[in-house]
């Protein structure tokens, strides 16, 4: 694994910024436990689509003062799943 950061932040935009990888992990773990628990239940996946949204505070962060690390502030994950049965909103 790599990660640089963009050259605003004085990385040179070469790998995939630090703050991608948290998403990619989440997207695995929600991939991993979908897939399990719709198998256990019979239930044949047709397409599933996974957002991730995050609220960050990189405001404190910026090339010209270095203050402190990006942080988020608020994220959430939006799930759509194409599955046989009735069609319901969970929460």
């Amino acid at each position: 694994m790599s990660s640089d950061e963009p050259t605003a932040l004085l990385g040179t935009d070469s790998a995939v910024p630090p703050a991608e990888y948290p998403r990619q992990t989440l997207a695995g773990c929600y991939t991993v436990t979908l897939a399990a628990l719709a198998a256990e239940r019979g239930i044949e996946l047709k397409a599933y689509h996974l957002s991730w949204r995050a609220i960050s505070t990189s405001e404190a962060f910026s090339a010209s003062t270095l203050r402190s690390a990006p942080a988020f502030s608020r994220c959430g994950v939006r799930l759509h799943v194409d599955a046989p049965g009735p069609r319901r909103a969970a929460r």
